[in-house]
């Protein structure tokens, strides 16, 4: 992988703000994201967020917030990488207040081409959760199998295509 020269150069960030309104129900929604990507020389830092409201006359307002933290280490003796793995989740629909999730795992590239690339990895995830109308938080262990593609091309037109896949197990999980 081609690591740029600069600091600055290393970084990708996007930013993306919506709002919409339908006279018809007077349905008004919201939305924002943000990602952010460093690579260097022996790390890979991910962090995203994708938040949105929406509020209508005959439905009550809504709110989800995801956001993502992940901390991958190139480890140049070792085929398989340790990964770093944060989330924060907030979604009124599922009646989740509040989801603290961490954990890791290991990181394997099985191609990485100047056209394609294929992540495998798989982990252990802790998860606290807060549900709206209970005084109780869920605690949950699960494991978890990633599966990462991308697609590329440098020439015009230019070409950047990413899918991530992620199943998640329960393992344990009890209410305190």
């Amino acid at each position: 992988t081609p690591i740029k020269s600069t600091i600055a150069d290393r970084i990708e960030m996007r930013v993306d703000l919506g709002h919409s309104l339908a006279k018809a129900n007077d349905l008004e929604q919201t939305s924002f994201g943000y990602d952010f990507r460093y690579r260097g020389e022996t790390r890979l830092i991910n962090f995203d967020i994708d938040a949105s409201t929406s509020s209508s006359e005959t439905d009550p307002s809504s709110t989800r917030v995801f956001s993502n933290f992940s901390y991958h280490r190139f480890l140049e003796q070792l085929d398989w990488n340790p990964v770093g793995i944060g989330q924060l989740e907030r979604n009124d629909e599922l009646g989740i207040d509040r989801r603290v999730s961490y954990g890791g795992g290991m990181a394997r590239y099985l191609r990485d081409t100047n056209q394609s690339r294929i992540a495998f990895g798989g982990g252990l995830i802790r998860s606290f959760e807060d549900d709206a109308g209970s005084s109780e938080t869920t605690k949950d262990t699960e494991a978890l199998v990633t599966m990462n593609l991308e697609w590329f091309r440098y020439d015009e037109p230019e070409l950047d295509v990413t899918m991530a896949f992620t199943a998640y197990r329960r393992l344990s999980g009890s209410k305190e």
